[in-house]
Formats: C-alpha cells, structure tokens, sequence
C-alpha cells in the first residue's frame, strides 16, 4: 500500500505516514475483534483493516486487559484523545496514531486498495463480519 502514494515532493515534504507498529496494532485488533481464529481468509483479514483505515475517525483502541479503564493514566489519555485513536499497549501515555498527519490520504488509498481485483467479492462475513455490520 506504502507505494500508492505520492513521492516526497515539496509540496508533502512533512507528510507522516502510520508507522508499521500503528498498522500492526490495527491488524491485531482486527483479529481479536474477530475472535482470534487460527484459520481465517486472509483476503477478509485484509478487507477488514482496509474498511477500518478508510473510517479512521472511528478507531478507538484501548486494550483494557492491559490498563483499567478506570485508571488515572488511561483516563487522561482517553479525555485529550484525538481520532484515530490507539493506546499503544506498550506505553498509555502514548497515542500511536498522532504521529501521522496524512489519515485523509491514507483513507483514500485504503478506499482505492478496496476496489483492486484482489478484492473483487470478499466479503467481511463469519468472524470478520463485524467490520461490515453483517
């Protein structure tokens, strides 16, 4: 995906792309949102991180079985959060996503990935199927 977008130029010389940890995390929380199967369709995998890059405003991750949601540091992070949203779990005090400034342009080669031919009729059904509302 990194190389559909536009080359560094002067114009987008400070753009910042999501780091590969920011893509890995949401990778995984896809997963777990879809019940952590051993066997799946990796084109519906794939699907699904797709569907949550191009909705980016929606992500909001907290991996509560690693902070309580009722702690002080995890309560300040979630009151100056900012969409996308994940606490990196390594770390609550740090939203993995802030250090990207190009959501906008990552939704839309997101939304562009979706209509390749590789994903022609794959649907985010079974466990996947809660990125499609099914």
């Amino acid at each position: 995906m990194k190389t559909s977008f536009a080359r560094p130029n002067q114009e987008n010389r400070f753009r910042r792309l999501p780091s590969s940890y920011t893509l890995e995390l949401l990778t995984l929380y896809a997963w777990q949102q879809a019940g952590k199967p051993i066997f799946f369709n990796l084109l519906q995998g794939l699907r699904a991180v797709l569907l949550l890059l191009v909705n980016y405003l929606d992500i909001c991750i907290v991996w509560y079985e690693h902070y309580s949601p009722s702690s002080w540091i995890v309560r300040k992070a979630l009151q100056h959060q900012t969409r996308p949203f994940i606490l990196d779990p390594a770390n609550p005090t740090f939203n993995v996503c802030e250090n990207c400034n190009a959501w906008d342009e990552v939704a839309v080669v997101a939304k562009q990935s979706l209509l390749k031919p590789l994903l022609n009729g794959v649907q985010c059904t079974g466990p996947w199927s809660f990125i499609d509302g099914n």
